[in-house]
């Protein structure tokens, strides 16, 4: 994990020093314009992978008093955090993606004209804000639903710690709930950096 984590962290450095190195040919606002549309989220991205990675570890010996009647629900919960961290990983990979086009656009630009640069750069802009704006939401959303599934996560430990089976089977179906609900949030994020890919290489 601390592997994965660490090449996060170095392709984010990486996307910023290749857009601090196209100065020479494009003004410092155009710079800063497109350097925010293009890495904008990933940092975010890699405090959620971050978060998301240490979330919704079972401690199975917590609940041997219930002689394995949760075991099916551990069971989805344990698909469920492969599926999750798949989908952070892949977002991961699109965010390499992302860096790599833009480098190659960038490259493509040293050719042109400064005015003819900074109306790339400023229609490029135009199209990929509004899906930096829409992944920012999703974010969000994925935060308060953490939030909610953590809560789930207290009210599950109490319900262990006071043998209330009913209560703790609802808090694991409710923590069930919500994330299957991040990872449809998260699959709507890797949708709009494909789309961000794709007018990259457009």
């Amino acid at each position: 994990m601390k592997k994965v984590l660490s090449l996060f962290t170095s392709l984010f450095i990486t996307a910023i020093l290749s857009v601090s190195a196209f100065a020479a040919d494009i003004p410092a606002e155009k710079q800063q314009t497109a350097k925010n549309s293009i890495v904008a989220n990933t940092n975010t991205d890699l405090s959620a992978f971050e978060s998301e990675a240490t979330d919704d570890i079972i401690i199975k010996s917590d609940v041997k008093s219930f002689k394995g009647k949760f075991s099916g629900l551990f069971t989805d919960l344990d698909i469920l955090r492969e599926e999750c961290k798949n989908l952070w990983t892949s977002i991961k990979t699109s965010n390499q993606n992302i860096k790599s086009q833009w480098k190659t656009l960038k490259e493509s630009l040293k050719g042109e004209n400064s005015e003819e640069a900074k109306e790339v750069l400023s229609n490029l802009k135009s199209k990929t804000s509004p899906l930096h704006t829409q992944i920012e939401a999703l974010h969000s959303d994925i935060k308060i639903l953490r939030d909610q599934k953590n809560a789930e996560w207290g009210n599950f430990k109490g319900a262990v710690k006071a043998k209330d089976e009913s209560k703790a089977s609802t808090a694991l179906s409710n923590i069930i709930s919500y994330k299957k609900q991040i990872i449809e949030k998260q699959k709507l994020i890797l949708e709009l950096k494909q789309q961000i890919l794709d007018l990259l290489k457009s």
